[in-house]
């Protein structure tokens, strides 16, 4: 199994730098632990989410002059906002400036992504994704300009000069349960980034789906989990530094992104989305280094098994000190002993729930 960070703001503040530079000091960090990837998120900035990161692109190549081996991307960029020549320009300076450490994440997006700021119907934002990812690609793998007839996008002569370190381009994922782009994944060998918040069964209902897909289906090794992860001294020491944290953060995401619990919640009601309740079911691991490793264990197979984990290690949940010191837990107590984990699940394994 792999690890990496997946840096998402929403520090609930209003010093927009402060909170940056929060995120990359714990991205600089992650790279010194050795942790192998972080993910950046891209997100429009409003007056409720006022530290929101619109070009994670901008932050990649801050880090790349910050870090040595952590390899960075985007998760995601939200292809219909920009033209796909000029996502494959900025792609291809940062994989430049990183020395060939970008991967590039990439999704529709969400129906509130600011749309209507660039005139764009949010009807047609999935066909113009696949079609700009298809543009992208091209820029990537072809050394000769070439010409481009598309619905949406056209050009004459395009290239894409310097090309990435990485060739023909670098590693590509995309966030998605969609049939149609789950199949295009598994085609082209994108890995698949689930959500924070999915439960065990959805991210195995994603997996299943992305290997059925055809002759080509995708494989758990490309999946990748997302998980809040804070390891204090002891269970207690851990919850009582984090929980009141985690409700304000948990709070906010009820009002304005309610929709990440949707799967979790079921019939039930999205009050009940609480620290206490999503602890217990395992969308967050919070407590010792034993804790949290026998939980990860747990949540590895109950899912099915996925190929990487991405910690959310930021937000506000204790100080930077205490953050910190959770991260070195987790890189020195609970990573290496997680090194027998494959990809895919023992499907003969007991596991204890609590």
């Amino acid at each position: 199994m792999r690890f990496g960070l997946f840096c998402n703001q929403q520090r609930a503040r209003q010093d927009v730098g402060a909170s940056w530079r929060e995120d990359i000091d714990e991205i600089v960090l992650g790279d010194r632990l050795g942790f192998e990837q972080a993910w950046i998120s891209e997100h429009t900035g409003s007056p409720w989410l006022p530290d929101a990161l619109p070009s994670p692109d901008h932050m990649i190549c801050a880090l790349a002059m910050l870090t040595k081996q952590i390899r960075l991307g985007p998760a995601i960029r939200r292809l219909a906002l920009y033209h796909p020549l000029q996502v494959a320009i900025e792609a291809a300076v940062c994989d430049q400036l990183t020395g060939g450490r970008y991967m590039f994440g990439f999704g529709r997006g969400g129906p509130v992504s600011g749309w209507g700021q660039r005139g764009t119907a949010w009807e047609e934002t999935h066909d113009m994704m696949v079609e700009g990812i298809d543009l992208i690609m091209r820029c990537f793998d072809e050394a000769d300009p070439f010409d481009f007839e598309g619905r949406f996008y056209r050009g004459r002569d395009i290239s894409v000069y310097p090309k990435p370190v990485q060739r023909p381009g670098p590693p590509i994922a995309v966030a998605t349960g969609n049939p149609t782009l789950l199949a295009l994944a598994a085609k082209r060998k994108f890995d698949v980034m689930t959500s924070q918040f999915a439960t065990p069964q959805e991210i195995r209902k994603l997996a299943d789906a992305f290997a059925s897909v055809g002759p080509d289906g995708g494989t758990r090794e490309q999946v990748t989990a997302v998980r809040g992860v804070y390891i204090g001294e002891t269970d207690a020491k851990a919850v009582a530094e984090v929980k009141s944290d985690w409700e304000t953060h948990l709070a906010f995401n009820r009002k304005h992104f309610p929709v990440n619990f949707k799967n979790w919640v079921g019939e039930g009601s999205i009050a009940d989305a609480r620290f206490d309740n999503l602890h217990r079911d395992g969308l967050m691991f919070v407590g010792s280094a034993e804790t949290v490793e026998e939980r990860i264990r747990e949540f590895h197979h109950a899912s099915g098994g996925f190929g990487t984990l991405l910690l959310v290690t930021g937000r506000d949940w204790g100080s930077f000190d205490q953050r910190a010191a959770s991260m070195r837990r987790f890189a020195e107590q609970v990573a290496p002993k997680l090194a027998d984990i494959g990809a895919v699940a023992d499907p003969v394994r007991e596991v204890a729930h609590g």
